[in-house]
């Protein structure tokens, strides 16, 4: 049997570009946020077990509700950017911290 969940909303994906030593931004937080409202955390992991691997793409919901994509890098800086109108793909790169005195 094949079920279609005709109810579900699309989610946002999130993909982060880290530097060269991690550029898949292992260890960073993403979230989703609006008016008076945060989203969970996703955690961008490599693998939770022997022989697993995780994608560094993250989806998120909330969509409808959502004005921003919030992202801890794991440097410990934070990224608060705008998520444009039915946005349903977004990129971020990590901060340059050669540009940081």
């Amino acid at each position: 049997t094949l079920w279609r969940n005709r109810a579900g909303a699309p989610g946002v994906r999130v993909r982060l570009i880290g530097p060269a030593a991690n550029p898949h931004s292992i260890g960073a937080k993403v979230s989703l946020s609006g008016e008076g409202w945060v989203g969970p955390a996703r955690p961008v992991t490599a693998g939770s077990g022997y022989w697993s691997s995780d994608s560094p793409l993250q989806v998120l919901g909330g969509r409808a509700k959502a004005g921003y994509v919030r992202v801890r890098w794991p440097s410990g800086e934070e990224t608060t950017v705008p998520l444009p109108t039915g946005a349903t793909d977004v990129v971020l790169r990590a901060p340059d911290r050669a540009e940081r005195p």
